[in-house]
């Protein structure tokens, strides 16, 4: 019997991993969202989780056999795809198309999607843990955690390298249903339970015709795009993209946020013109990104002698030449690259450079803004080459967050070059370069004898232009901080921007967190609260380490999927076998615990070094990788620990310890993603952590003193 609960602990794993990845791209688009939804997601799945484990141990004292085991198993395959399809009507329903959903609209949605499966799957990890124990006749309670985690590994590892490549987010949760369907028909079976066997292979029949005949994801689709013709639903490694056509009109959204629509001739030519016109020369032009919606056009219609475009998606290039029909012209050499990883590695200087990635609003996006990377796109430039860049309009009344924003990237932008011209328009444009900025652009459009729509003296005025771009200079911080690869404060802005539109203030969402951990670890037992800081450092570590990597790879979702297994691996081995080399002791315990801390306290030095020029391309991959698998390792040694230390009955302590383990992971994920890392950057986070587990260690020490 000890075997079937293994298997059950793996699929257990295997399917919360390939969930948890699925909703959270589902939510992403639900909510265009950034780290703030992450963390609000991740947090919750956990504490949910948390508050399952804790349940679990009430239902198993009530001897109801394996009665639970096979509902819960039928339960969380049913339950993902219901909570997914129940969160897209919830958003149709409470917020028209566009609209933005509130923190508040968030929360709702992500509970209502959550809360079922979450709660029984973290009954289930106590059921197994218990049932695993009693079989076996021994405290079994980290085999149990060790085989989920290698669970999640394989989950990770299909779902990154298959599903992702062959089918839609929602079909994929259609497959996990039926997977667990014939796993609880399996079990029954092999307990012989006949007419459990019977009712669940029944209930299989009526649920595959409908999953066959019917499309989830496009069912979604018109729901969350109504009146308009839904041309392409699709999920890549980039996330989800949707291609609508309403009354002619063209418009491609990425990840819920609309990309870009065709014809719209201002955007498209204000981001090429303004920034050409001021070159007298622009022989050699670089886009990064945005091209696809005819700006790559604009840009030829001056006598340019090499035009590179970096496109990091082929997936949506491949859309607009199919449903827009953008033209890429043959002058253009297209390079599928990361933007910024092109930089790093070309040979080649340009005379303008066009910056048309995203905004700052996310930490992935805020590298495209840093000091770093400008300095990247100077060494790029020939001497007097311009970069231009835009960010969001704001009116003629500029909130304090947008001025903020505005101030750290003009002043991160002066940190490489001499001279920085703001250009208002429908959106604000930032030019810089070492050579001065002047002349009026429809004046410059005029002499250049350049076919414009709409960039020219009949829909322009120039003085305009410079009465707004001399409002703006003016309301500019010139002390405002600079924003920097393991610093992001524009990413940091943008989401306090984005709580300021529904007028709730970033502190609240900092003290509520706050106030909420300081009440579960004064319950807490000195094991557990030592658990609960090694699973704050644990999810934290795993974010520093997953942000160092994009720094430097990119959006290579293949490779970030290799350092979350990474991190289930390390898990699993830290519980299964690394634990014995630390002594079974409440000294080894508090032992663990500061190694814990001095580890996360070197993680942000070590990979500096990693930015030193000249390594070779896979070596920072391969050390990130090391880092995080040693990170889990350690937090499976002291989970395996804590469930030896920890005094109670069997399921008592399976419960209690994954649920301080789990709790501590969702403040950690939450506080750090969204407010330590962008205030205080990788090095005060780093240092802050192992203060908080040297804290941790502390007291626990002290409460044992105490008795």
């Amino acid at each position: 019997m000890a075997k079937v609960y293994y298997i059950l602990a793996f699929v257990l794993g295997f399917t919360c991993f390939i969930v948890q990845l699925v909703l959270i791209r589902e939510f992403l688009n639900l909510f265009m969202g950034n780290e703030l939804v992450i963390g609000i997601m991740l947090a919750l799945w956990m504490l949910l989780t948390a508050t399952g484990a804790l349940a679990g141990r009430y239902l198993r004292k009530r001897k109801h056999g394996s009665m639970p085991v096979f509902i819960l198993l039928i339960l969380n395959g049913i339950l993902p795809l219901a909570g997914a399809m129940l969160a897209v009507w919830l958003r149709s329903e409470l917020y028209a198309q566009g609209v933005m959903v509130s923190l508040q609209g968030i929360l709702l949605i992500s509970m209502a999607g959550l809360a079922a499966f979450c709660f029984f799957s973290g009954m289930m990890f106590t059921l197994l843990a218990s049932a695993l124990s009693e079989t076996e006749g021994k405290n079994s309670i980290s085999r149990i955690y060790a085989i989920e985690a290698l669970g999640s590994l394989a989950g990770g590892i299909i779902f990154n390298f298959l599903l992702i490549y062959m089918f839609n987010s929602l079909r994929i949760l259609s497959m996990v249903m039926m997977m667990n369907l014939l796993v609880a028909f399996w079990f029954a079976f092999t307990i012989r339970k006949k007419l459990w066997a019977a009712a669940c292979l029944f209930m299989s029949m009526l649920l595959i015709i409908p999953s066959v005949l019917i499309n989830p994801d496009k069912f979604a689709a018109d729901i969350l795009y109504p009146g308009q013709k839904i041309l392409l639903n699709t999920d890549t490694p980039f996330g989800k993209l949707v291609v609508t056509e309403s009354s002619g009109q063209y418009t491609f959204y990425s990840n819920g946020i609309p990309a870009f629509s065709s014809g719209d001739i201002a955007v498209k030519e204000e981001k090429v013109h303004y920034a050409m016109c001021l070159h007298p020369e622009p022989g050699d032009v670089l886009m990064l990104s945005g091209g696809l919606d005819g700006s790559l056009e604009e840009v030829l219609k001056y006598p340019v002698e090499r035009l590179d475009y970096v496109e990091p998606d082929p997936w949506a290039m491949e859309a607009a030449i199919k449903y827009s029909g953008a033209l890429l012209p043959a002058e253009v050499n297209i390079f599928h690259i990361d933007p910024r990883r092109f930089l790093y590695e070309t040979k080649n200087k340009y005379d303008l450079i066009i910056l048309n990635t995203p905004p700052p609003n996310t930490i992935g996006n805020n590298r495209f803004y840093t000091d770093n990377f400008f300095r990247m796109a100077k060494s790029a430039l020939n001497p007097g080459g311009i970069i231009s860049l835009k960010l969001h309009a704001s009116g003629n009344y500029i909130h304090e967050d947008t001025r903020l924003l505005y101030s750290t990237v003009y002043n991160t932008l002066e940190t490489a070059f001499t001279h920085v011209r703001i250009i208002p328009g429908n959106h604000v444009y930032f030019l810089a370069s070492d050579n001065p900025l002047h002349g009026n652009i429809t004046d410059l459009i005029r002499e250049m004898d350049i076919p414009t729509d709409f960039v020219n003296a009949w829909y322009l005025d120039d003085s305009s232009i410079q009465e707004r771009a001399v409002i703006i200079q003016h309301e500019l911080d010139p002390d405002a901080q600079i924003n920097n690869d393991f610093r992001p404060l524009a990413a940091y802005l943008s989401v306090r921007n984005w709580l300021g539109l529904f007028h709730v203030p970033m502190w609240l969402t900092v003290l509520i967190p706050l106030l909420l951990m300081t009440f579960i670890l004064l319950r807490l037992s000195p094991v557990n609260m030592g658990l609960f800081a090694g699973g704050f450092t644990a999810s934290s570590s795993e974010f520093l380490l997953l942000i160092a990597f994009q720094l430097m790879y990119g959006f290579i979702y293949q490779m970030a999927g290799l350092i979350i297994m990474a991190f289930m691996g390390g898990l699993a081995f830290g519980s299964a076998y690394l634990h014995r080399a630390v002594s079974k002791s409440m000294k080894g315990y508090i032992s663990l615990q500061v190694a814990i801390g001095i580890f996360i306290g070197l993680i942000p030095f070590m990979l500096m070094v990693l930015e030193y020029p000249g390594l070779p391309f896979w070596f920072p991959g391969l050390i990130i990788s090391m880092l995080t698998f040693v990170a889990a390792s350690l937090t499976g040694m002291q989970y395996q620990l804590a469930t030896v230390l920890r005094q109670g009955s069997r399921i008592d302590v399976a419960s209690s310890t994954y649920s301080a383990d789990l709790s501590g992971s969702a403040f950690g994920i939450f506080l750090v993603a969204v407010f330590i890392f962008p205030q205080a950057g990788m090095v005060y986070t780093g240092l802050m952590l192992a203060a908080f587990n040297f804290m941790a260690a502390g007291v626990i020490w002290w409460r044992m003193k105490k008795g």
